[in-house]
C-alpha cells in the first residue's frame, strides 16, 4: 500500500504542478492495475471452480448459485475497472482532467465497496490506493484550471461503464455456461 503523500502536509503546502499530478496519476495506474491482476487471478480461480461445477448445477443449491453469482460481480467488477483504466489513459487537457477522472474514481470507489468481503487485502488495499491517489489528483486538476465538477455527468457516466461492464459479462458467462441460467443477484452495481 502506497503511502498516501498527497495528505502529507509538507506536500499539501508545496505548488500543485502538472508534473506532481502525472507523476500521481502514474501512482493512481500503477494500484490500479494490481487491483485489476489481482481480480483478474481471483477470476479464474472461481471460474475454473465453476467450470467443474457446470456439468451438475443445481439452480436450487445455494452454494452453486452463490458460485456463479460470485463469478459474475466480480467478472462485472473486473471489466469496469479494466474500462475506468483505459479513461485514465485518454489524453487530455488539465482542464478536462477532473472530468475524465471523475468516473474513475466512482468505479474504484464501488469495486473497493461492492468486492469488500470477497477480494484479498493487497486487492482491497490497491483499490484504496487508486481512490486516494485520483481523488487527489481530481481535486487539484480542479483548483489549478478552476474547473467546475459535474457530478451529474460523472454519475451518468459511472452507470454506462457498469451498464456496458455487465452487457459485457452477462454474454460472456451465457457463452462460457452455454444453456446455464445466470443467477439474478438482484445487485446493482452503482
Amino acid at each position: 500500500m502506497g503511502d498516501l503523500y498527497w495528505l502529507n502536509p509538507a506536500v499539501a503546502s508545496a505548488p500543485i504542478t502538472a508534473s506532481g499530478i502525472l507523476a500521481r496519476l502514474e501512482l493512481a495506474t500503477d494500484a490500479l492495475d494490481s487491483a485489476i491482476a489481482s481480480i483478474k487471478g481471483q477470476v479464474r480461480d472461481v471460474r475454473e471452480r465453476n467450470r467443474r461445477l457446470a456439468p451438475r448445477y443445481d439452480p436450487g443449491n445455494e452454494a452453486h448459485t452463490k458460485s456463479i453469482g460470485l463469478e459474475h460481480m466480480m467478472s462485472v467488477m473486473l471489466e469496469a475497472l479494466i474500462r475506468a483504466r483505459r479513461r485514465m489513459m485518454t489524453p487530455v487537457t488539465a482542464r478536462r482532467m477532473p472530468r475524465m477522472l471523475l468516473p474513475a474514481l466512482y468505479v474504484a470507489r464501488t469495486a473497493h465497496m461492492q468486492l469488500s468481503q470477497d477480494a484479498t487485502p493487497e486487492c482491497q488495499g490497491s483499490l484504496h490506493d487508486a481512490s486516494a491517489h485520483l481523488g487527489g489528483i481530481i481535486l487539484d486538476a480542479a483548483m489549478i484550471t478552476g474547473s467546475n465538477l459535474s457530478l451529474g455527468w460523472s454519475n451518468a457516466e459511472v452507470s454506462a461503464i457498469f451498464n456496458q461492464a455487465k452487457l459485457t459479462v452477462d454474454s460472456k458467462l451465457r457463452k462460457q455456461y452455454n444453456k446455464l441460467e445466470i443467477p439474478a443477484t438482484g445487485r446493482r452495481y452503482y
